[in-house]
């Protein structure tokens, strides 16, 4: 696993392997960080999730996170081990794959299919990020629902100092509330006891009983998207006109060229120019002259 540290303002990058090992200063802590206490924390590399058990009240994601209590960290989340001292899992990158509505979701929940990724989701979920359901990524399906260990609640959690009917999670709007219900250990929201409805936000940490979970809100569904302006209609293609083909005209050289596109016919041949019957009236006299002389000659002939 990949982790970036930053440390007195210089960063840097580790590559770990899965296992277990200790964070602090003391030379036989895994991962030392000089001038830090021994055995700061414990970490725990499986699967490619990163658990980290503070040996002293830790600030985790912006919130504190107990002792003792082994805490999932997520891709993001920022890891403060000391004053300057900071590491963290960094984000994948989005994978582009298609996003589902929160209809989807509730309907293979329903059916007892496994809950999907974040990714993959356009619900609003919860990560538990530490308890007994560490790792556990519960999708919110009702846009009023409460979250306990009653077999009768939506969001159901197997932590026993969770109350059967511990908060109650509703929509209003495009904005999610939390509002504490009867229970003896309370609802507290970023290290803070809520004493009445809270709106919720992205990454915010719920903490019911020994139960941490990281709020994440429904992404923007598609139609919400800003989307490009509309391009015009396509147009059926026009015929294109062939270049104009100048036509020499056959046997005449005083005619003016004759322009043809492709929209007209062309003609199947080329016009052929008749002779001139100027001259006719003197082959006349010549030809009635020629018949009289044969006439004469057959009639002497006979005699």
């Amino acid at each position: 696993m990949r982790l970036e540290v930053t440390w007195n303002d210089e960063r840097s990058e580790l590559e770990l392997e899965e296992g277990e090992l200790s964070w602090g200063g003391a030379p036989e802590d895994g991962l030392q960080f000089p001038g830090l206490p021994p055995a700061l924390a414990v970490a725990r590399i499986r699967g490619g999730r990163l658990t980290l058990t503070p040996a002293c009240a830790l600030r985790v994601g912006g919130v504190l996170s107990p002792r003792h209590v082994e805490r999932l960290v997520l891709p993001g989340e920022v890891v403060e081990l000391d004053e300057g001292v900071r590491v963290v899992v960094p984000k994948v990158p989005d994978d582009g794959r298609e996003t589902i509505g929160t209809a989807v979701v509730m309907s293979e929940l329903l059916a007892g299919k496994p809950p999907r990724q974040p990714q993959q989701t356009r619900a609003a979920y919860f990560d538990c990020v530490a308890g007994v359901d560490l790792g556990a990524q519960l999708a919110v399906a009702y846009v009023d629902c409460v979250l306990g260990r009653g077999t009768d609640a939506q969001l159901r959690l197997r932590d026993p100092a969770v109350s059967r009917h511990h908060a109650r999670l509703a929509r209003d709007g495009k904005q999610w509330h939390l509002t504490p219900m009867p229970s003896t250990n309370g609802v507290y929201v970023n290290g803070q006891r809520l004493r009445g409805s809270h709106p919720l936000a992205a990454g915010d940490i719920v903490e019911l009983g020994r139960t941490l979970l990281r709020f994440e809100p429904e992404a923007k569904a598609q139609e919400e998207y800003t989307v490009a302006a509309p391009q015009p209609a396509e147009q059926a293609p026009q015929p294109v006109e062939a270049p104009a083909v100048p036509v020499q005209p056959a046997l005449s050289e005083s005619a003016e060229p004759v322009e043809v596109t492709s929209t007209e016919r062309l003609p199947s041949a080329l016009p052929i120019e008749r002779p001139s019957r100027r001259g006719w009236w003197i082959l006349v006299p010549g030809t009635l002259a020629a018949l009289s002389a044969a006439v004469a000659w057959l009639l002497l002939t006979r005699v």
